[in-house]
């Protein structure tokens, strides 16, 4: 099954902050101007990603004042959902959720911690070669207009995906 994440713990991690983008989630796990995101365009489509461009632009202006919590929030659930926009549009051969370094195992049922997505990556699964969303999102977030948009970040990924001819 194409769609299929290996790791139940990576699945876990995934299919959560999905629900946090989707706004699905306890109030204590909100994501920063969490009312500013259109989460009505939020299909997973690349055109989607031009939603969360927005959003992280409006993140970006108000950074200072947002608590750790939601801070974290924002990165892992904007950086999974990006992520998910890429391997969902590549070759299903293309790309797989996995870790970059080694990481401890997590008590079934615990919470996951803001360290979880440290090492989270996409991973070529023909060449192993490592995809950072997380670096997409945080670059937009820290530096505004002055960096790429994760629209672009995830075109050019899955073009090359294409374009690579291991379908």
């Amino acid at each position: 099954m194409p769609d299929a994440i290996a790791d139940t713990g990576l699945k876990s991690l995934i299919d959560y902050y999905g629900e946090v983008v989707a706004g699905r989630t306890e109030s204590g796990f909100a994501m920063a101007c969490a009312d500013r995101l259109e989460r009505a365009a939020l299909d997973y489509s690349v055109d989607s990603l031009q939603a969360i461009d927005q959003y992280l632009l409006i993140v970006h202006g108000a950074q200072e004042g947002i608590p750790t919590v939601a801070y974290a929030n924002t990165i892992m659930a904007t950086a999974i959902y990006v992520g998910e926009v890429i391997r969902r549009g590549a070759p299903s051969t293309e790309y797989r959720w996995g870790r970059a370094q080694e990481s401890h195992a997590r008590e079934a049922g615990s919470m996951p911690a803001v360290s979880d997505l440290s090492d989270l990556v996409l991973l070529n699964q023909v060449t192993g070669a490592a995809l950072s969303p997380t670096d997409a999102v945080l670059r937009l977030i820290r530096h505004g207009k002055a960096a790429p948009p994760v629209y672009s970040f995830a075109v050019k990924s899955i073009r090359r995906a294409w374009s690579s001819g291991q379908v």
